[in-house]
């Protein structure tokens, strides 16, 4: 009966992992754009969990893709909100590498 139980719990802990593994989980920091509140909360979260050099890589490329967003979306003639909107989606959720990797792939 104990075996049963311990090849049960092995098969449990196994599922976990694996799941875990699979699920793209990440310790990193990442962009909560929620709010305006949230938004400057995680900058600080993110940049605190940067060395010097990948700070300002990461500080120019939010910058630059806030930038971007708002440069095209004035052109569009997109409303304030429809700007954040697209910030919003272009950010909320990334880690530093995901931004950097954004701004060097699309600008």
């Amino acid at each position: 009966m104990l075996q049963i139980f311990r090849a049960k719990l092995l098969l449990v802990i196994a599922a976990c992992l694996v799941l875990v593994a699979c699920s793209g989980a990440t310790s990193e920091p990442t962009l909560d754009l929620s709010n305006e509140n949230a938004f400057e909360t995680s900058i600080q979260q993110v940049m605190e969990s940067l060395e010097g050099e990948q700070q300002a890589d990461f500080s120019d490329a939010l910058a630059m893709i806030m930038f971007d967003e708002l440069a095209n979306g004035t052109a569009a003639g997109l409303s304030e909100e429809e700007i954040e909107r697209s910030i919003y989606q272009r950010l909320h959720g990334k880690t530093a590498d995901e931004v950097i990797e954004d701004m060097e792939d699309n600008l």
